[in-house]
């Protein structure tokens, strides 16, 4: 399990699209161990964050969009969220 997260970490970090983004990369998941990393508000992600990286600060968020917000304003350095795929498709799509 701890893998599996790993890997979903490391694929779905993301960084500010500010001006110090160049200055700050964010390229393992080992990067974000002081950082400021938002998660959604009771998700696997949450726990995860709280366990793996002590010394970040962990901001919680309702949304994928809030966490994506938070990103593109700088007020947090990566954000970690699962974005859901629709698996069954109705008649005629």
């Amino acid at each position: 399990m701890k893998n599996i997260l790993s890997a979903a970490l490391a694929c779905l970090l993301f960084c500010s699209t500010t001006a110090n983004c160049d200055a700050m990369k964010l390229t393992t998941p080992a990067d974000l161990q002081d950082k400021r990393i938002g998660v959604l508000l009771g998700s696997v992600h949450d726990k995860y964050v709280i366990e793996q990286y002590p010394k970040a600060t962990i901001l919680q968020y309702k949304s994928p969009s809030d966490i994506i917000l938070a990103v593109k304003s700088g007020k947090i350095d990566a954000g970690i969220y699962t974005r859901e795929t629709n698996l069954h498709k109705g008649k005629g799509d």
